[in-house]
Parts: C-alpha cells; sequence; structure tokens
C-alpha cells in the first residue's frame, strides 16, 4: 500500500513539471549558400527549450541533389540558432527543406 501511494505522489508531481518544447515549435530557413557549406537559421517560436536535428535536400553542381542532416543541437526559448552543413560538392541551391526532426 505504501509504495502504491508512493507511486501515485511521485505521478502527481510529475505532472505539474513542464515538458520541454517540441520541435514542430522550430521555425527553419535557409540563411546562406558559400561553396559546398548551407547555413540553416533555426527559430524557437515558444519560450521553452528544446533540441532537434535539422535537415535539407540540396542542387549540387553537377546536377544531382544530397541529403544533409545536422548533428543534435538544442535552441533556447525564443531564441535563434545557426545551423551549417557541408555537402560533397559545391551547393547551386537548395531543395526540400529545411526541415526540423525530433531529437
Amino acid at each position: 500500500m505504501r509504495k502504491r501511494l508512493a507511486f501515485a505522489a511521485l505521478l502527481s508531481i510529475l505532472s505539474f513539471v513542464p515538458s520541454p518544447a517540441d520541435y514542430t515549435n522550430l521555425e527553419a530557413t535557409v540563411f546562406a549558400i558559400a561553396g559546398d557549406h548551407i547555413t540553416i537559421r533555426v527559430h524557437n517560436t515558444i519560450s521553452t527549450g528544446t533540441n532537434a536535428r535539422v535537415g535539407i535536400t540540396v542542387v549540387l553542381d553537377d546536377g544531382t541533389s544530397q541529403s544533409l542532416m545536422s548533428s543534435g543541437f538544442a535552441v533556447l526559448g525564443n531564441a535563434t540558432t545557426y545551423v551549417t552543413l557541408t555537402a560533397s560538392r559545391p551547393i547551386l541551391s537548395k531543395g526540400d527543406g529545411p526541415d526540423p526532426f525530433p531529437w
């Protein structure tokens, strides 16, 4: 009985702990393209921080495309961070994305 009561108390305490922001609250846009690098601006639209990754497909100078994915990073609440990704060849333009993903 004591274990059940302790477990119930723990659950009620945890229900009041604010949860981290969801990665869907992030806005990702292309900031710059230079050579084989593309920099993505990631803005968190709410006051709670979150962890995420960002992915994008780019068009390379030989006409092929390449999908790039960042490693995980943190974005504080109401903050902006920049992520630079590197392709195998010079980048002509962006294809699909950028899109935030969970981490």
